[in-house]
């Protein structure tokens, strides 16, 4: 196998490192929180986990459930909307994150939906996995973004 060096970049990298590290951190923060969120909520709008694998339907007792409380929609993870409305997505301190606060008598029901339980089936919505993993694709378009904030800012320190 031949190797190589990747010529032309040396600039690029240069104004890069000019960069406080506190504002790189920041960028990717925020990169990585607005990607976390967007990817989240398309899932539940599409009814879908990030590989577009669509999720199981609603079964029956939901339905009735449903119908008794007069919603007459069968969108999944939609019954009031409380979910959706809540999900969030910010930069704080050491970390970034996307979170949902919505609740049910107490019950923080947004992680049973995520991973499932011994009731309830998984309609994963967020782009981790089981392991606290991140979906591959949704990795890669972060990268990407990253990349694309770094010419961004390369640019503009031409100027």
């Amino acid at each position: 196998m031949k190797h190589f060096e990747l010529k032309g970049l040396e600039n690029f990298l240069k104004k890069c490192e000019n960069l406080e590290n506190e504002q790189k951190q920041i960028i990717l923060k925020e990169i990585i929180a607005e990607t976390l969120y967007k990817e989240s909520k398309e899932n539940l709008e599409n009814e879908q986990d990030s590989n577009a694998k669509k999720w199981a339907p609603l079964k029956q007792s939901t339905l009735n459930s449903r119908k008794a409380q007069k919603i007459m929609h069968t969108k999944k993870l939609f019954a009031t909307g409380s979910m959706q409305s809540s999900l969030h997505s910010g930069v704080e301190n050491d970390r970034a994150y996307v979170a949902l606060n919505a609740t049910y008598k107490g019950f923080a029901y947004a992680r049973v939906h995520q991973f499932g339980s011994k009731n309830v089936i998984a309609r994963p919505f967020l782009p981790i996995d089981e392991n606290l993993n991140i979906n591959k694709r949704v990795a890669r378009a972060m990268e990407e973004e990253t990349k694309d904030m770094l010419w961004t800012l390369f640019k503009q320190t031409l100027k």
